[in-house]
């Protein structure tokens, strides 16, 4: 029986490659591979070699991100639940999203940002919940600190978000970064868009939710999103720019 699950497991990236002519940001298909760290890295067609690398060095945050992408994929689709286009994944696809992220599209660059605003959110949880070896509580937020409603005491375990943003930056953002192109740095942009929600206040915390997060993100990318999908869409001189959004004031319950 194990004998035959490692043959299953040696002809995976084949079979994915064959399903889908067209590898676009494959870690977003580690929600659908579990098991192993071994089995997760090696079998995820597309990561470039950094993204390797990352992978084998921290199995436990690969998880995390694993369960993340669930997250916001299940978000989006709940979120869009009444529109033509809700994140409706193709489990045969590897790129997950299909034809859509081929195009430069509103759509395609939300998707973007979206994640890389999961990733954060993903490993800065498992950070604080004590899951993963190499983080820790944020180190600066310790002792006796002072804000504009006086001095305060830190305590407990502060969400380290500074990680998360790094972690995510150097996974995320390693395939876009080996091309050179206006599609690359379009989605080097978005990405950006996305790690900026988590920048955009003083006190960065995951007191914002997720279903928080995701709504912040549709104010950037405008109010009449998500639109149709068609070929006027001109997103790569025209992506948001996150960095002047104001503080939340949504409480909505995270959807999962």
């Amino acid at each position: 029986m194990n004998a035959r699950l490692g043959g299953i497991w040696l002809w995976l990236p084949l079979l994915l490659t064959w399903l889908s002519p067209e590898v676009s940001s494959s870690w977003w298909y580690m929600r659908a591979i579990s098991g192993s760290a071994w089995v997760m890295c090696d079998n995820v067609p597309g990561l470039v070699s950094r993204q390797r690398q990352l992978c084998h060095r921290h199995p436990d945050v690969m998880r995390a991100i694993g369960l993340g992408v669930a997250e916001w994929t299940a978000e989006c689709q709940h979120q869009f639940r009444q529109h033509r286009w809700n994140c409706n994944t193709l489990e045969r696809d590897h790129s997950l999203f299909g034809r859509v992220l081929l195009r430069s599209s509103r759509e395609s660059a939300f998707v973007y940002a979206i994640s890389s605003a999961g990733v954060v959110f993903a490993i800065t949880r498992a950070c604080s919940q004590g899951e993963l070896k190499s983080c820790s509580c944020d180190p600066k937020k310790k002792g006796t600190a002072k804000d504009s409603k006086g001095t305060f005491d830190w305590g407990g375990c502060s969400d380290n978000i500074d990680y998360g943003i790094k972690f995510a930056r150097a996974f995320v953002d390693a395939k876009e970064r080996k091309g050179k192109d206006a599609r690359a740095l379009m989605n080097l942009h978005n990405n950006r868009a996305g790690r900026k929600v988590w920048t955009a206040w003083p006190y960065k915390s995951l007191k914002l939710s997720f279903s928080e997060t995701f709504l912040e993100l549709i104010k950037c990318y405008g109010h009449n999103f998500p639109m149709s999908l068609s070929p006027e869409l001109r997103v790569l001189k025209n992506t948001p720019d996150c960095v002047e959004m104001a503080p939340p004031t949504l409480h909505l319950p995270s959807h999962s």
